[in-house]
């Protein structure tokens, strides 16, 4: 089979645990391996450090880490009536250096870029424990950038901040001797056994009614292409717009995260040409009452759809209020998997619920976040899952950064261009609001970037389509 798998001898002694898989887990292992790709939900995340690296407790962290969560020597097994996750007794990770890379020159990008496009490529072979591997690349004595490759199946971007947070713990006492204190983790297997036992009745009616009046999105024709199948371009917002978006949420009561999601669908309503759009909004899972949920390791996510009626007319600050009201109607009632979802909904399989993701990222590092005797000067994150199109928001310090991610089997860059130069002046209407009056809709689709004068534009930057630093080999329905 080419999606990376081997048939991994297993001894008895070796295993810790064996328990099953979540819902999302479920689905994820589902795409995997039917699509035959082996770096599909296959993610990367890049950070330099600045400092002096002890190479041997950098290595030595990673194993800690490692050793402490069950997630991190999980494989999986799904050649049998039922799939599982096996957690073994010790798993060791790939982790490879480079010398002497010359900060700043051209080489440094090539190699680095080569890098990423390469172990992207690689995959894993989800039967082999850890699905994790590290590389850093040494550019002088006082920087060097950390490529961490790990799949989607075991961790997601809440589960990295920990990694991240205890890793230079671990490092520091390595390194350092700083005091070393860190609690007892809490299992992922409590997660699944949560699950498990979680009454779904009362949010499946809820999903019936939501849905029975949502019209699927019209089949998208694919495309043919040459290159890179996935695509993907950023960029910011500027200051002054960010703050005013701030401003603009705690002014009528709602979520940053509403802001966005308004955005997005008001650009997909326009571009659709429809009053109606269906959204798949991406949700943490750490809302279970289950004791340490926030420092469990482990893929907690949830992606779960988000309909959303976009008049043409009307009130925009309660047509935002709406929105916030049904988003929290969704949230309370996130736990029931998609694939079920689609089932009470009738989704043919050929059929989608949705067309792009929507992820507000509020995990993550800040740029110069200190981790001890290590400053982090810069991140990145690169990857792509089954879903054709996708939006990020990532609000930093001051800044608001947004990436579109496209399949172009389904997405022209001239579509996609349309989209995205929507979708920010969407953002700049909404800074722009007055305090007074009640803007209306028709205004919002009216308006068009810098339209209020005196003020910068919203577009900071705008960086060129880019092809991701991997290309999926062949299109897959979400």
């Amino acid at each position: 089979m080419s999606t990376g798998v081997s048939v991994s001898p297993l001894r008895v002694e070796d295993v810790e645990d064996v328990y099953g898989l979540t819902a999302t887990q479920e689905g994820m292992l589902y795409e995997c391996v039917k699509s035959g790709d082996p770096a599909l939900y296959v993610e990367q995340v890049a950070w330099s450090f600045r400092g002096e690296l002890n190479e041997n407790a950098f290595r030595s962290a990673w194993a800690r880490l490692i050793a402490r969560h069950p997630a991190l020597r999980t494989r999986f097994e799904w050649r049998l009536k039922k799939p599982v996750q096996i957690v073994m007794r010790q798993a060791a990770a790939e982790i490879s250096s480079v010398q002497n890379v010359a900060a700043g020159t051209s080489p440094a990008g090539d190699l680095l870029g080569g890098y990423l496009a390469s172990d992207h490529a690689r995959g894993m072979a989800l039967d082999r424990a850890p699905l994790l591997r590290v590389a850093f690349f040494k550019l002088d004595e006082a920087h060097t950038r950390v490529v961490m490759t790990g799949h989607h199946l075991i961790l997601d971007a809440w589960s990295t901040r920990i990694l991240m947070r205890e890793w230079s713990q671990i490092y520091e006492h390595l390194a350092h001797s700083a005091a070393l204190k860190l609690p007892a983790p809490v299992l992922f297997r409590d997660v699944v056994r949560w699950e498990k036992e979680r009454d779904l009745k009362v949010s499946e009616a809820f999903w019936q009614r939501a849905l029975a009046s949502v019209c699927l999105p019209p089949p998208r024709p694919q495309r043919s292409v040459t290159g890179g199948t996935h695509r993907i371009t950023k960029w910011q917002v500027s200051s002054e717009c960010m703050g005013q978006l701030q401003h603009q949420a705690r002014r009528l009561r709602v979520t940053l995260a509403t802001l966005a999601h308004a955005a997005w669908a008001a650009a997909v309503a326009e571009s659709d040409s429809t009053d109606n759009v269906t959204l798949g909004t991406i949700v943490s899972g750490r809302d279970r009452d289950l004791p340490g949920i926030d420092s469990i390791v482990g893929v907690l996510i949830h992606c779960i759809p988000l309909p959303i009626d976009v008049p043409r007319r009307g009130s925009v600050p309660q047509w935002v209020r709406s929105m916030q009201e049904r988003y929290r109607d969704v949230i309370a009632h996130q736990h029931v998997p998609l694939r079920r979802i689609r089932q009470l909904r009738d989704v043919p399989v050929e059929r989608t619920l949705f067309d792009s993701v929507v992820i507000f990222q509020n995990a993550g590092w800040t740029v110069r976040d200190q981790f001890g005797s290590l400053v982090v000067e810069d991140t990145a994150t690169y990857g792509h899952s089954s879903y054709p199109l996708s939006v990020r928001f990532s609000p930093g310090s001051g800044t608001l950064e947004l990436e579109v991610l496209w399949s172009t089997y389904q997405y022209s860059d001239a579509h996609i261009a349309t989209l995205t130069r929507r979708l920010t002046e969407c953002l700049d209407f909404f800074a722009s609001m007055s305090a007074q009056g009640d803007a209306d809709m028709n205004d919002l689709f009216a308006w068009k970037i810098g339209g209020r004068s005196g003020r910068a534009p919203a577009l900071s930057r705008l960086k060129g389509f880019q092809p991701v630093p991997v290309a999926r080999k062949s299109p897959s329905v979400p």
